[in-house]
């Protein structure tokens, strides 16, 4: 199998949570987009007792980077972005 371009494989949260009400854990997997105008996903759920497989929800995230978290609740998965700016004017302007 050919190996995705650096920097456009697959991870897997490492922060997966446990739906009490529902007897499943939930994480996700992601990859950026070539494009950099996105992020590709997808919502695992497991049950709990089994580790059984029990669906997968693709979506798209808008954010050129990928959260580093995602809460849950009975009725919604919630992705927190992180928001960012970065100004290189000031590291440059202190370099060795």
């Amino acid at each position: 199998m050919a190996r995705p371009p650096a920097g456009l494989g697959h991870a897997f949260t490492a922060h997966p949570r446990p739906d009490v009400a529902r007897g499943r854990m939930v994480g996700w997997s992601w990859a950026s987009k070539a494009s950099m105008d996105g992020i590709a996903a997808e919502i695992w759920e497991w049950d709990q007792q089994s580790g059984e497989a029990l669906h997968r929800t693709p979506v798209e995230l808008k954010a050129a980077i990928a959260p580093h978290d995602f809460a849950l609740t009975d009725d919604w998965y919630i992705f927190a972005h992180n928001a960012m700016a970065v100004s290189y004017t000031h590291l440059r302007a202190h370099e060795t």
